[in-house]
């Protein structure tokens, strides 16, 4: 279900030079939603793949932007708008278009994800696969967000005060109810995840720094 014109038009408001949030972060998180899309239909969830799919093609676009000098108050909002009027240009319904903007939304850190859709839960779920990659990539991906904090504040970070940051974010996430096709206790896979995670993060807390 790929649409290569749609991914043309998105990958337009993400600036190449950031070092996490690119197009290259969008793609990776295309693929991890649709395994999160295929996992749910092997178990009867209900679940507009199109919706997953348009929200996390734009969930981060505009970043470089702030959003503020748009009337945004976050970047997920701006992220949003951007979406919307994209896809009504091409023609997509207002109900769809509506979800996908929720579904933008809800990769705000303070999300209400519990209570959220099937497809919100799924975009947020991919956005954050790559917390269970292994080490290596995992270790990578946090310079590459501590780098993009330095070149957007234009200041440099410490690694123990970046450390400081971004572990209890890390934390808040895993404790979120991401849990789409059953208990947490009856799910390898979502177990995996956890564990995976968890493992990630307790050897970043112990990293000496690049």
């Amino acid at each position: 279900m790929r649409n290569a014109k749609l991914e043309s038009i998105a990958r337009k408001y993400y600036d190449a030079s950031l070092p996490y949030h690119n197009f290259n972060h969008v793609l990776k998180a295309v693929e991890a939603g649709m395994h999160v899309v295929e996992r749910c239909r092997s178990k009867g969830v209900p679940l507009d793949e199109v919706i997953v799919y348009c929200a996390i093609l734009f969930h981060d676009a505009g970043f470089r932007e702030d959003p503020s000098r748009h009337g945004f108050a976050s970047k997920e909002e701006y992220a949003a708008r951007i979406a919307a009027d994209e896809l009504v240009r091409l023609g997509y319904t207002p109900d769809l278009v509506l979800r996908v903007q929720e579904a933008i939304v809800g990769t705000q850190r303070d999300a209400k994800v519990g209570t959220g859709t099937n497809e919100l839960k799924a975009v947020r779920a991919a956005d954050l696969a790559q917390l269970a990659e292994t080490y290596p990539v995992f270790r990578a991906n946090a310079i590459a967000l501590l780098r993009e904090e330095e070149l957007l504040g234009g200041t440099r970070i410490p690694w123990e005060d970046w450390k400081k940051r971004i572990l209890p974010t890390l934390e808040y996430y895993l404790s979120q109810n991401l849990y789409l096709t059953t208990d947490p206790g009856a799910d390898p896979e979502a177990q995996d995840f956890h564990v995976r995670a968890r493992r990630n993060i307790k050897m970043l807390r112990d990293d000496p720094g690049p």
